[in-house]
């Protein structure tokens, strides 16, 4: 699939996005995390929630860092 952009439009200065190349990446580390915390419950609990969001990078400004691109300027 490619890039999804409305004719004219352009990224703002420092957007970034998930890209075909980043996200299986995503996709993985999403079903890490809910394989992780799916045991006892684990998922209702936010100390055993936060670590293993931390680990696969799915927290925060980690999140867009390890699983997005900058978006490419308009030429």
């Amino acid at each position: 699939m490619g890039p999804v952009v409305h004719p004219g439009g352009a990224a703002p200065g420092g957007c970034r996005v998930v890209t075909d190349e980043t996200l299986p990446r995503l996709r993985d580390a999403v079903r890490g995390w809910a394989s992780a915390v799916a045991g006892d419950d684990q998922y209702r609990n936010p100390a055993a929630v936060r670590p293993q969001l931390a680990a696969r990078k799915l927290n925060g400004r980690s999140s867009i860092e390890a699983h997005a691109r900058p978006a490419i300027a308009a030429s």
